[in-house]
């Protein structure tokens, strides 16, 4: 009989998982400081951006998405927008459980509009990240 070596370490599967969840945290906390930031700007202007404090708020969820799929991206150098993308969609199911149940939040268009700004913005970022020249290690 033969015997079969299963190498536990450096699985294809763990990297993968590896890569998205930290692509999900720095995709969360990027998300939370920037909306942070950014209020506290709107805060201070006042009502100077009154009509476009909707659409402002959309960078907060491009920032985060490009990061965490670039991040993601570059920690498992293959699959950067399918990394990306995951990233970005687990980012906004947390976030619409919480606004469904918490704040009983409408669907419109502007839920459509952060949709799109994710995962593009994932997607794109995760492109990035795989495209990326340097070594980049966790």
């Amino acid at each position: 009989m033969k015997a079969v070596k299963i190498n536990m370490n450096d699985s294809n599967t763990s990297n993968t998982v590896k890569s998205v969840v930290v692509g999900v945290i720095i995709n969360a906390l990027t998300v939370l400081l920037t909306t942070v930031l950014l209020s506290a700007f709107l805060n201070i202007s006042g009502n100077l951006f009154e009509k476009f404090t909707g659409y402002l708020m959309l960078l907060p969820l491009i920032l985060g998405g490009y990061l965490g799929g670039f991040i993601g991206a570059r920690i498992n150098k293959a699959n950067g927008m399918v990394i990306g993308i995951a990233t970005s969609i687990i980012v906004l199911i947390v976030m619409l459980i919480i606004g469904f149940s918490v704040y009983n939040t409408d669907i419109t268009y502007m839920l459509l509009l952060k949709v799109i700004s994710l995962i593009l913005s994932g997607a794109i970022g995760g492109i990035k990240g795989v495209n990326k020249k340097e070594k980049f290690k966790v």
